[in-house]
């Protein structure tokens, strides 16, 4: 069983001024034969209590300093300095100092890509930078001019602009020559672009320079875009079991959009997941698919997720997507609303087409929502979204789902770990605790299987 984290300091205190009180009480029914010597009792406990409260002050305080020099102390990296040795300060100490030394280091980078940013923009050549899926991650002027871009570049694909095959070929060249070279690669309209092609190291990207025609052109602008956080990848982490500490899960967000809610007879037509690390969401690594379900779509189901019938003409079975669907939720928990019937769907499509399942451990956002505030009746994930101070955006798409449900679950996490939850293990029974909502979700038709 984990160990519960040290009571908060307001809880302390009112437990301290509850001893009092209670003391008090207890004085009233023993054996004090006059009236003074029960407010002689009552009273000493409460200067007892007070005293715990002076200690506690005295603590707080001592603690406090130590942090406070912690951080002005802290360098240009953004790492701080040990507490004062021989300390032990207050969890909520620590825990506000460990918050302030990840915003330091969160600053020390973002002045590294000032400064890279700064160099980059002023480059006269044209300067794209690319995820190893094609996805821009920066572009300078220059660079965006060469690829015709009339409005934000960063976060789209490469490959809308540059043939795929013709990029591929040029990062081979590169491999080959143990560096940047040279190169022209077709443009999608049929054109050709001189570049310079470098590989950023394996897996991690590439980077493409356009010579420019005129260094001294007047039109040379001094700006660029960018979000380098595109190239961060998961951290590999063993395959998770009720022990892994929330802090360190692996998790695939998913949600599935389907023609119906009875997985018996109901297909699956979208596939959409987004993978999480810890506290982390790493918003490119996705699986977005639209499924060709085999079956008509009703108009009810297109009324909620807006896919119809010829948008799954000519899309992919399940059976066709269903390797890489597998490869994505290797070693990660599944996270999802009401993710029992997004598994559902999936079992009953893997015993359909003898395609392979393996159960995952799962948490249910909903059943969490529920279990923290049980006075809440309104479970929806956009109701829910909202009241933790998220704009919900491309509801009821399986990606757009996806995302919310990430983004709640990352802010589910710390109120988890107040209340002592700490591990997968301890989340999966903490959710089942919410028995209005399980025993609903039981009473449905995906619930009973």
């Amino acid at each position: 069983m984990a160990a519960r984290p040290p009571l908060p300091i307001r809880r302390r205190l009112q437990i301290a001024l509850a001893v009092g009180l209670v003391a008090v009480a207890a004085a009233a029914y023993g054996t004090f034969t006059s009236i003074v010597e029960l407010f002689v009792a009552g009273g000493a406990a409460v200067v007892a209590a007070m005293a715990y409260l002076s200690l506690l002050s005295g603590h707080l305080a001592d603690d406090v300093e130590a942090a406070r020099g912690a951080v002005l102390a802290a360098g240009p990296d953004g790492l701080l300095p040990p507490l004062r040795s021989g300390t032990r300060p207050l969890a909520e100490v620590s825990e506000l100092r460990d918050a302030i030394a990840r915003r330091l280091s969160e600053v020390a980078s973002d002045t590294d890509n000032r400064q890279l940013a700064a160099v980059i923009a002023a480059l006269p050549d044209g300067v794209v930078v690319a995820t190893p899926e094609g996805l821009v991650s920066a572009a300078n002027h220059g660079g965006r001019q060469a690829l015709g871009a009339g409005s934000r570049l960063v976060g789209t694909s490469l490959f809308g602009r540059l043939s795929r095959a013709s990029v591929a070929e040029a990062l081979a060249a590169t491999e080959r020559a143990g560096g940047p070279s040279a190169a022209k690669v077709a443009t999608v309209d049929g054109g050709s672009l001189p570049v310079v092609v470098a590989a950023l190291g394996e897996g991690a990207g590439m980077v493409l320079v356009v010579r420019a025609d005129d260094p001294d052109a007047a039109g040379h602008r001094a700006e660029i875009e960018m979000d380098f956080a595109l190239h961060d990848v998961p951290p590999e982490a063993p395959a998770p079991t009720e022990t892994t500490a929330l802090v360190d899960l692996p998790c695939l967000v998913l949600d599935t959009e389907t023609t119906g809610m009875d997985p018996e007879v109901d297909r699956i037509v979208a596939i959409g997941a987004v993978r999480l690390h810890g506290r982390r969401l790493f918003r490119t690594r996705t699986f977005d698919v639209l499924v060709r379900p085999g079956r008509r779509i009703p108009a009810s189901a297109s009324a909620v997720h807006r896919i119809t019938d010829s948008m799954v003409a000519s899309a992919p079975e399940v059976a066709e997507v269903w390797p890489g669907l597998i490869e994505t939720l290797r070693d990660a928990a599944v996270v999802g609303h009401h993710v029992d019937f997004d598994l559902a769907m999936l079992r009953s499509a893997a015993a359909r087409h003898g395609l392979p399942w393996q159960e995952p451990l799962a948490l249910d956002t909903a059943r969490l929502a529920a279990a923290l505030d049980p006075s809440e009746r309104d479970l929806d994930l956009a109701e829910i979204a909202r009241r933790h101070g998220i704009i919900p955006t491309g509801r009821h798409t399986a990606l757009g789902d996806s995302l919310v449900t990430a983004e709640l679950y990352l802010r589910l996490v710390p109120r988890l770990l107040d209340r002592g939850v700490v591990t997968l293990g301890d989340a999966i029974r903490f959710g089942a605790s919410a028995k209005a909502l399980v025993a609903a979700q039981k009473a449905t038709a995906w619930g009973r299987r």
